[in-house]
């Protein structure tokens, strides 16, 4: 185990786009189906007020077809078939009612469908290997919390492992199975070698853990808030890691990093604040021990809220980065107005591979939570007052053209 310390050509596909009447075509999506509100073992529980989203973390992940729910507020784990009818569910009984269209599992029942009990703490993140293997993050006890010295973070957080039957196998912590609980865990991934990186923060860094499909920690890999890179030596700029996200088969990380810079007051100078300068995708190699290549976002800009049609006037805005398909293809995702967003596909060297614009009402956006498979199909749940819904979109075409006209470049 090593631990490693570092202080756009655009294509439109006809069958794929619809016309929004714009410089920009628009990305059909596909509503797959929509989840209720409440209480029962296929339905969503989440808190609102006034409007605004207040609940614990809700994931999802869409793996051969079938799609894993977690709700923290429900302290469960759905998986559903695409046609959005519930297959199996691993829930914590005082927290739901006794399953009605799931059969409970007791000794060494037989079916394909059933509902499992486990008392979780608070259900969080998932991901799920190509072996249907289900990871959890969950809580633990509070007689398990560790503390730092410096008493900044607080280590509560472990990656349950459930097998193809819903039953817990193991759980993995900091120093793989049955290791230290993890401090707070931003993401799972698991690649296409089945190996599990976690993603967790405290206050000063990120730290990466990487295990193999058994649960061996191979790396671990601490970046530092105040030692992140700049794109030029000698800008003075403010960093602020927004995301990263494993490669889907080598052993590497994309880094988005966002820049702010001094805000001033162009006639008397005076500094009142920072504001958005910039964003650049850095890439860790794992094996390499270092940086291996970067480059900036190209920069998008939205309509600001509360101007008319007429006005013109616009702003730079922040891209979403929403991760890494095979081959290196990222996603990422700017808002452009009133229900319109546009998604980059940019290649490893920063090239614009493909543009499209993704509709996503307003009133859909209480909760939000993308997943890019490494096929590169984009889905979303997204939530609003009566329910949730599964949508995706075949971004997975775009990228097989990007691929195809490379073949003929090349």
């Amino acid at each position: 185990m090593k631990i490693l310390r570092f202080t756009c050509v655009l294509l439109a596909a006809v069958s794929l786009f619809s016309c929004g009447g714009g410089k920009t075509d628009i990305l059909k999506r596909e509503d797959l189906f929509t989840l209720r509100l409440g209480k029962m073992e296929d339905h969503l529980s989440f808190f609102m007020l006034d409007n605004h989203y207040t609940g614990g973390t809700i994931d999802f992940v869409m793996k051969d077809g079938l799609i894993y729910i977690s709700n923290q507020d429900g302290g469960k784990v759905m998986k559903f078939n695409s046609y959005g009818d519930i297959i199996s569910l691993v829930y914590n009984e005082e927290k739901n009612p006794v399953p009605i269209v799931l059969k409970r599992v007791s000794g060494d029942t037989v079916t394909n469908r059933l509902a499992f009990p486990y008392p979780f703490v608070s259900p969080g993140n998932i991901a799920v290997g190509s072996n249907k293997m289900l990871l959890v993050q969950d809580g633990v006890p509070k007689e398990r919390r560790i503390q730092d010295e410096a008493g900044q973070s607080v280590f509560d957080q472990v990656i349950l492992r459930f097998d193809t039957n819903g039953r817990l196998k193991d759980y993995l912590g900091q120093e793989g199975v049955g290791g230290t609980p993890f401090p707070f865990i931003e993401r799972i991934q698991v690649n296409d070698m089945d190996e599990i990186i976690v993603f967790t923060r405290t206050l000063s860094s990120w730290i990466v853990f990487w295990f193999n499909e058994g649960g061996q920690l191979l790396y671990t890999i601490r970046m530092e808030g105040s030692a992140l890179p700049l794109p030029e030596k000698g800008e003075k700029l403010i960093p602020s890691l927004e995301a990263m996200y494993a490669d889907s088969s080598e052993r590497k990380i994309y880094m988005k990093i966002d820049y702010y810079a001094d805000a001033m007051d162009p006639s008397s100078k005076y500094r009142y604040g920072i504001q958005f300068h910039k964003s650049a995708i850095f890439i860790f190699d794992i094996q390499k021990e270092g940086y291996t290549d970067s480059f900036e976002i190209p920069d998008t800009y939205k309509k600001p809220e509360g101007l008319s049609i007429l006005d013109d006037k616009k702003e730079k805005s922040i891209t979403e980065f929403l991760g890494a398909a095979s081959g290196g293809y990222l996603f990422l995702l700017s808002p452009l107005g009133v229900s319109q967003y546009q998604l980059m596909i940019l290649d490893r060297k920063g090239k614009v591979e493909d543009s499209a614009v993704l509709q996503i009402k307003d009133d859909e956006q209480i909760f939000r939570k993308f997943y890019l498979d490494s096929s590169g199909i984009l889905s979303a749940l997204l939530c609003e007052e009566t329910g949730a819904k599964l949508v995706w979109w075949r971004t997975d075409e775009l990228i097989s053209i990007a691929k195809d006209r490379k073949k003929a470049e090349d």
